[in-house]
């Protein structure tokens, strides 16, 4: 069974000092104070510039920061400082994926729209529902979600304004845009493999074979791949032409069209107590009642931690049942009403940060995830500082790199990584 996609999770302290109350209502406080600052003072201008978003992000993040901190010596239950903490979270995330659509709408001259006042009010009502969201956690009232979404403003949803991109939203990151590609792949025929000893040495026949002008062939990419081959990512290409070329015939190539794999969500909140069968069942009769014999399966179950009464699980189903199960963002399971998103999972290495291989498998030299130092990211002791990214530091030596290697919203090398594999599964 594959390893499990790394996750985080509040772990705080049991307090010993009083002024519970206090601290609840510094909570709502600060949330209200957010909603004001950003819905209010920042979103005045008429546009938004990109320095002016990631002036709000750094805002978003000091604040959630306070929380963590006021959350540290709560005397709350730990159930419930999770609670209180999740609901923040998603705070956070909305307006991180909001600004992301914003900044996609900025680039695009089609806009017929008033971006900044459409933007200021999607970013207003989520931010209002976010601080509901929080302060019904700290009261211990959470309401249903059918009352949450009773008297819904027409204003587009984050989910109407990036739909013509077709994005993909990462549990935890940005949202990442699915390309509309078709995918090739080129490999030496069996008697020609000892021509082609490396991909390199492929990709370089195939360039000089091929004529792209000749298969309406656009190239958004290509990359490695195995058997000493290379992955063509193109954007359009005459497929029944370039199949039957006779000059890869000559050259003693393959041409074959990568086939895409399901795509898989997330689900977190799911009842411990729930086994795969059950979970399945839910998932269609109270999710999916329009849909005859949907195809899904439940494909993980993630171990339960800290006695919690709640797990997260990974399911896949095909494109269709895709767009359904995330039009509202929330599925119910038992009584539980659960968030769902896009799952995307790299394969990287904890242990020298590189893709491709697992830490156990790994021959390479040991790099912390946080700090770049020469140690594992779960030993790092500079967990307060600002962090650095081993993988640009490495790689990318001329950019920025004040992120952690295993942050899929900051990090471009690990952001290309969840780009390549996006490109390889069918969103429809």
């Amino acid at each position: 069974m594959s390893k499990p996609e790394r996750t985080t999770d509040p772990s705080p302290t049991s307090a010993d000092t009083e002024g519970g109350g206090q601290r609840e209502n510094a909570n709502i406080n600060i949330t209200k104070g957010l909603t004001r600052t950003l819905s209010a003072a920042n979103l005045q201008n008429s546009v938004l510039n990109a320095s002016k978003v990631n002036a709000l992000r750094q805002s978003l993040n000091r604040h959630h920061d306070n929380v963590s901190r006021l959350l540290l010596t709560s005397k709350e239950s730990l159930e419930k400082r999770t609670q209180i903490d999740s609901a923040f979270r998603a705070c956070k995330e909305a307006f991180i994926e909001l600004s992301a659509a914003y900044l996609k709408m900025i680039e695009s001259d089609s806009q017929q729209v008033n971006i900044a006042e459409t933007v200021r009010s999607i970013v207003g009502d989520a931010l209002s529902d976010a601080h509901d969201k929080l302060t019904a956690s700290l009261s211990g009232n959470l309401q249903p979600i059918e009352q949450r979404n009773a008297g819904a403003s027409s204003v587009p949803s984050y989910a109407a304004v990036v739909s013509e991109q077709s994005c993909v939203r990462v549990a935890r990151g940005s949202s990442i845009e699915v390309p509309r590609t078709t995918n090739l792949i080129v490999t030496p025929k069996e008697d020609f493999s000892a021509k082609y000893k490396t991909s390199r040495e492929t990709r370089e026949v195939l360039q000089k074979t091929i004529k792209p002008s000749e298969y309406n062939l656009k190239v958004n990419r290509i990359t490695s791949a195995k058997n000493n081959g290379v992955r063509i990512e193109a954007l359009t290409v005459n497929l029944p032409k370039i199949k039957s070329s006779r000059e890869l015939e000559d050259a003693g190539l393959r041409l074959e069209q990568e086939g895409k794999i399901n795509p898989r969500l997330l689900i977190r909140g799911v009842p411990c107590t729930m086994s795969r069968e059950e979970i399945k069942e839910d998932l269609v009769t109270l999710n999916l009642k329009d849909h005859d014999a949907p195809e899904l399966k439940v494909v993980y179950i993630f171990p339960r931690k800290d006695n919690r009464r709640t797990t997260n699980c990974v399911i896949e189903v095909t494109p269709d049942i895709r767009t359904h199960l995330l039009k509202d963002r929330y599925i119910f399971l038992d009584y539980f009403a659960c968030e769902i998103t896009d799952y995307v999972r790299v394969l990287q290495c904890f242990k020298c940060l590189a893709f491709g291989h697992f830490a156990k498998d790994c021959r390479f030299t040991t790099i912390c995830g946080h700090c770049a130092g020469g140690h594992e990211t779960r030993n790092c002791t500079l967990r307060s500082g600002a962090p650095e990214c081993g993988n640009c530091k490495r790689w990318l030596p001329q950019a920025g790199r004040q992120h952690s290697a295993l942050d899929n919203k900051n990090c471009p090398i690990l952001r290309r990584r969840m780009s390549e594999r996006i490109s390889s599964i069918n969103y429809g």
